[in-house]
């Protein structure tokens, strides 16, 4: 059975292909492609380190860490 971790951040600073996230009180910086529309204050899903989502604006997320 593969696991993922699977952690929910709000985007505090954006910058050419980067966006600076806060994850448990703490900012991480993860690389987006060129194509993918992200503004401060949305929140992202980072999948494994390695991908991310943007999950819908109409919603308010209140944990960091989904299983």
């Amino acid at each position: 059975m593969v696991t993922s971790d699977i952690q929910v951040g709000r985007v505090i600073r954006i910058g050419r292909r980067w966006v600076d996230v806060m994850v448990n009180q703490e900012v991480r910086r993860i690389w987006t492609r060129p194509d993918l529309l992200v503004r401060a204050g949305s929140y992202v899903k980072i999948i494994n380190d390695q991908g991310i989502a943007l999950l819908p604006s109409d919603q308010r997320y209140q944990a960091n860490k989904l299983h």
